[in-house]
């Protein structure tokens, strides 16, 4: 009995030591989410990695995303370069144009009395003028007012933060779920490797 017990367990080893591995990745990945909510064992407070550190995660996160905010800055301010400007100065010069020709005697009879096509080519040429100079430091001003009004890093952190860990575990098996698996099989073959290095072993001893 005992020999058989010496010869046949023994070659068992590297599955019993797979499926130790198996487990082990399975308890892993259940850890990262599960329980949800803490709970207390023995005095203990139990809670997954993942819902205990939300809150500290959503922070990082959202300091990220404050600081990748000068990206947009940096965006706008490529308006003021001249392919920019180009782009942009023919929809103003036509609304200047419509509101001198317009709107202006509309709102103003007397004006078109005395205000020809020369006076309102000569006042769009400095309108425009005046706009082109103007535009980067109105896009400038306009983004940091934006800033100070939104506090995206705290938008986002308030956000991620305010996710229930059960739909966070959810999404999270949904774009990880292949990357999860492989843990599991990883691990599996990592205990398989041990349970043969572990056969080797005694094989070495026992000759």
């Amino acid at each position: 009995m005992n020999g058989w017990t010496m010869g046949g367990w023994i070659w068992i080893m590297p599955l019993v030591s797979a499926f130790a591995g198996w487990l082990l990745g399975k308890l892993f990945l259940f850890c990262l989410f599960r329980p949800c909510q803490p709970i207390k064992i023995l005095g203990l407070r139990i809670q997954g990695f993942i819902p205990r550190r939300q809150e500290r995660l959503a922070g990082r996160i959202g300091t990220l995303a404050s600081q990748q905010t000068n990206i947009l800055k940096e965006g706008l301010s490529s308006i003021d370069h001249a392919a920019g400007r180009e782009a942009l100065l023919p929809f103003l010069e036509s609304h200047i144009d419509d509101f001198l020709r317009h709107r202006l005697p509309k709102a103003m009879p007397v004006i078109s009395m005395f205000v020809g096509d020369k006076t309102i080519n000569s006042l769009k040429e400095i309108f425009m003028k005046e706009m082109e100079e103007l535009f980067p430091q109105v896009m400038e001003r306009y983004l940091e007012d934006l800033q100070h009004r939104f506090n995206i890093g705290e938008m986002v952190r308030q956000r991620i933060a305010a996710i229930p860990p059960a739909r966070l575990e959810s999404h999270a098996y949904q774009v990880m779920g292949a990357g999860f698996r492989s843990i599991s099989l990883l691990t599996a073959a990592a205990g398989f490797l041990i349970g043969l290095l572990y056969l080797t072993l005694i094989f070495i001893a026992n000759s």
